[in-house]
């Protein structure tokens, strides 16, 4: 993808700016200009690589100043850093309500379907290469995206698993965590290292499929799937 497609698609995705007097910059909060940064920030990594990309290359597809992006971000290490755990990190507000449930067994269906349908799209992908590929020379950087990223999908997964588990009277719900673990390994399965290595992602049936057969392999013993 070209650098001006780049350009005009972070210019077009940038946040309300706050009102200003005619013939003067758009004022922009601090936020709001970190996030147009770490977008930037990505398009020029997804396009030439972390190694090649410059800061000052991705001032300029954020359309700011080199002083403005070292005042945001004190190198490419700490930008990189924070692009991988800080920004659109699932789940978001909209998708823990979206897949909620009254029945645990139906939500638990549908986070896993969620999760991974986010794990293995297109953008998260070409995130999780990027991250691969740096990981031996950034050395805070597996602990961190642990921490920040891996930790909240459990987190995510494990609430429903737990639910489902406090109904399953043959199951006891200590081993929550380990049933969460199950049911994630069953799901991505080889999908995870086949789509990094180019296949194509499965269709959102076939992770649908998947997502039953994960929760039969966790909860034998439970009710009907959804």
């Amino acid at each position: 993808m070209s650098t001006g497609h780049w350009v005009q698609t972070v210019r077009t995705t940038r946040p309300t700016p706050k009102k200003r007097s005619p013939g003067r910059p758009e004022v922009l909060d601090q936020q709001s200009r970190r996030v147009i940064l770490l977008r930037a920030a990505e398009a020029a990594f997804t396009e030439r690589g972390y190694d090649a990309a410059t800061m000052e290359q991705i001032a300029q597809i954020a359309g700011m100043s080199k002083k403005t992006l070292y005042q945001a971000f004190q190198d490419k290490h700490s930008i990189f850093i924070e692009l991988i755990t800080e920004l659109d990190i699932f789940p978001d507000a909209r998708t823990e309500a979206e897949t909620s449930h009254d029945d645990p067994e139906t939500e638990l269906h549908l986070r896993l379907c969620a999760l991974a349908q986010h794990i293995l799209s297109p953008r998260q992908i070409t995130l999780t290469r990027l991250m691969i590929s740096q990981a031996g020379r950034l050395p805070d950087l597996p602990a961190s995206f642990h921490a920040k990223v891996m930790a909240k999908g459990f987190t995510y997964i494990f609430h429903s698993t737990a639910r489902l588990a406090a109904q399953s009277a043959s199951l006891p719900t200590e081993r929550t965590e380990a049933l969460t673990g199950v049911l994630i390994s069953v799901l991505l399965g080889d999908w995870h290292l086949r789509t990094l290595f180019g296949s194509e992602p499965p269709s959102s049936t076939e992770i649908s499929v998947r997502a039953q057969e994960a929760i039969r392999t966790a909860f034998p013993l439970s009710g009907a799937t959804p």
